[in-house]
């Protein structure tokens, strides 16, 4: 049923289980945040799908923590081949930004197989503005001279 859902809209947002889950009347903390990743986690799949479904070499994946310190959790991070205009064009496209938001995730990136930029969008701030772009970094098991680089 829910997949048939799915399908009749799929033009319009990315509806997806997620948006059925309405974590909002669970009493106790653990379930509630339970029930919120996964929410995340079912948008980041029904958005993969979409991706690819409108013609964009994409895989999605979601980190609910990291590190302390190293920025805003949860991320939903989507990597593609960003030429130039990409990240606006997917982000039009597939309604990236808001989708994201309303799930509960703070920090988008772009991470470039091509291996140009990373763009990073905080979601906790309103409208389409990226926070930052990056050059893209050699990864240590890539660099010459490394163990694993031999």
């Amino acid at each position: 049923m829910i997949g048939s859902l799915v399908v009749i809209f799929w033009g319009a947002t990315i509806p997806s289980a997620a948006e059925h889950l309405n974590c909002a009347g669970i009493k106790a903390d653990r379930d509630r945040m339970a029930c919120q990743s996964q929410r995340r986690r079912d948008y980041g799949k029904v958005l993969e799908r979409r991706l690819l479904g409108e013609g964009f070499e994409a895989s999605v994946f979601v980190e609910e923590a990291g590190e302390p310190g190293s920025g805003a959790y949860p991320r939903l991070i989507i990597w593609a081949v960003l030429a130039e205009g990409k990240v606006h064009e997917i982000n039009q496209t597939a309604k990236v930004l808001e989708g994201a938001r309303s799930v509960g995730y703070r920090m988008l990136v772009y991470v470039d197989k091509g291996e140009e930029n990373n763009w990073y969008f905080d979601l906790t701030r309103p409208g389409s503005t990226f926070l930052d772009v990056v050059p893209w970094q050699q990864p240590p098991w890539k660099k010459p001279g490394t163990a694993v680089g031999k």
